[in-house]
């Protein structure tokens, strides 16, 4: 296990440039630029004000060039400075971060709590009625946007239980009661749909478990139904649903830009956002490789746990 993880860790440098590769040329590709965000449409400026302007916005030397510089200096821990608000890319990034890893972690656990013991009470229960019940509403969690979800919780709460918190966002060791209360909300909306994929999951593999030869067996050795699922069942039936759930992590991480927005939350996902408007690219490519990171640790996690789960995988 040690020598594998060592190769996986090893594996992060590639990847880390490939990424970055993407994420400089892709992000350049945002029609506009920083420096015609900060002038506007109103400004007339002379040529040497223009070539002024490009150099403090870096926009004097060829793409390539400012690559390289950008890899050089990423790879001494410097994440450049931000060119909206002239600071340094990393303290922002890291100040949003546990928000948004919060939001993550919450909701992760909120589909978790749904999804895999209805999945498992959907396998277990040959009810045509209640299979009808659960499919239709994982249907339902999978057809609703984000967005929509969020928008609807906000005006239900405001209208019937005069919730008005959205925007007084507070840190979780300053109030965690009122943290928690907050942040309910967002990861309801950001643990709808994955709770439906789990159902789904759950449900389908549970089934396909139940129906295997050493479940048989061990039912005509006279264990208890209980034994049997928590000892032979349960545990080969979350391979495949530890699978949905890192690579969900990943998403949520990357994909709570609109949560945040609608809710004010001040993670890294709003702070892309803003970024990408402004066209502040120091900030853009900063968080991508932020979250690029954190997500190719999750699937070694993820990797991990499969060995610790199910004894029969070995990794060289």
């Amino acid at each position: 296990m040690s020598t594998y993880i060592i190769k996986r860790l090893l594996i992060i440098f590639p990847l880390l440039l490939g990424i970055s590769i993407v994420v400089f040329f892709v992000s350049h590709l945002i029609p506009g630029s920083a420096m015609e965000i900060f002038m506007g449409t109103q400004v007339e400026a002379t040529p040497e004000q223009v070539a002024e302007l490009k150099k403090i916005f870096g926009e004097d030397k060829p793409l390539i060039v400012r690559y390289f510089e950008w890899v050089k200096d990423l790879l001494k821990g410097d994440f450049g400075v931000s060119l909206r608000t002239s600071r340094k890319v990393l303290p922002d990034i890291m100040a949003r971060l546990p928000l948004t890893v919060e939001l993550t972690i919450l909701s992760l656990t909120l589909a978790v709590l749904i999804g895999i013991p209805i999945g498992i009470y959907a396998a277990l229960k040959h009810n045509p009625l209640v299979s009808l019940i659960i499919r239709i509403g994982s249907l339902l969690g999978l057809s609703i946007p984000q967005f929509w979800l969020a928008t609807m919780l906000i005006l239900f709460f405001a209208r019937y239980f005069h919730m008005s918190d959205i925007g007084n966002f507070v840190p979780f060791f300053e109030n965690p009661i009122g943290n928690l209360k907050f942040m309910l909300l967002p990861s309801i909306s950001m643990a709808l749909g994955m709770a439906s994929v789990l159902v789904r999951f759950t449900r389908t593999s549970m089934l396909e478990v139940l129906g295997a030869d050493y479940i048989r067996t061990a039912r005509s050795k006279g264990l208890s139904e209980g034994v049997v699922l928590k000892k032979h069942a349960l545990k080969n039936a979350l391979l495949p649903v530890i699978t949905v759930i890192g690579f969900y992590a990943g998403y949520l991480l990357g994909g709570a830009i609109v949560i945040e927005e609608i809710f004010a939350l001040p993670g890294i996902g709003r702070l892309m956002l803003y970024a990408i408007e402004k066209r502040d690219y120091p900030v853009i490519q900063g968080t991508v490789i932020i979250v690029a990171l954190l997500f190719i640790f999750i699937n070694l996690l993820v990797d991990i746990l499969y060995g610790i789960i199910d004894p029969r995988i070995r990794y060289e």
